[in-house]
């Protein structure tokens, strides 16, 4: 028969030893030693084999902004109807393509309060005319709030083509009626010059 091993009794490093009262304290004798340290078992794929956890963490996705499909739009006309005065706006697009659409002025009032809540744009809003409803705007009222608009509405454009604030396009390509093809190809141009 094999001799039997005699194992070593006695305090661990750490183990309290025992407890006194001094003067009204409570003391504990404790064992001192090399601080002992729990590592986890290392994962084993196989024998002879530890796999060891080294994973690198995972990349940050890169999100592309395409660019802004309006280059600039005008207001170089406006016709009345009974119900109120209709600005025509010229739309251009960086594809090079132009377009004409309308809006009363209760509309640019609309489009204002709607990008209100995510910036302010720097070009001051025309101020709507407290005396239009007993007088009506004169001519050279019209012209002068023609061209205001315009402004406003440049100043609007250079501001969400800033990709700080490209979710408000959507807001600027449905006022401007914005051709669905024209939003796209800024996508695919950029794209196609990224695969270049």
């Amino acid at each position: 028969m094999p001799p039997r091993r005699h194992h070593r009794h006695g305090p661990r490093p750490g183990a309290v030893l025992g407890a006194a009262v001094v003067g009204g304290m409570v003391g504990a004798a404790v064992v001192s030693g090399p601080p002992r340290h729990h590592h986890p078992p290392p994962r084993r794929g196989g024998p002879n084999v530890v796999v060891i956890n080294n994973q690198s963490p995972s990349p940050m996705t890169r999100i592309e902004i395409p660019q802004m499909a309006v280059e600039g739009v005008s207001i170089e006309s406006y016709y009345e109807r009974p119900s109120a005065t209709f600005y025509v706006l010229t739309v251009r697009a960086i594809t090079g393509e132009t377009w004409q659409c309308e809006h009363r002025f209760r509309e640019f009032v609309a489009l204002r309060d709607h990008l209100a809540h995510s910036f302010r744009c720097r070009t001051e809003f025309p101020s709507k005319h407290i005396f239009r409803s007993v007088f009506g705007l004169s001519n050279a009222m019209k012209d002068e709030r023609r061209m205001q608009l315009q402004q406003w509405l440049a100043s609007v454009i250079q501001m969400v083509a800033n990709p700080a604030f490209h979710r408000n396009r959507a807001a600027i390509y449905r006022f401007l009626a914005v051709p669905l093809h024209v939003q796209q190809s800024t996508a695919v141009a950029q794209v196609r010059q990224q695969s270049n």
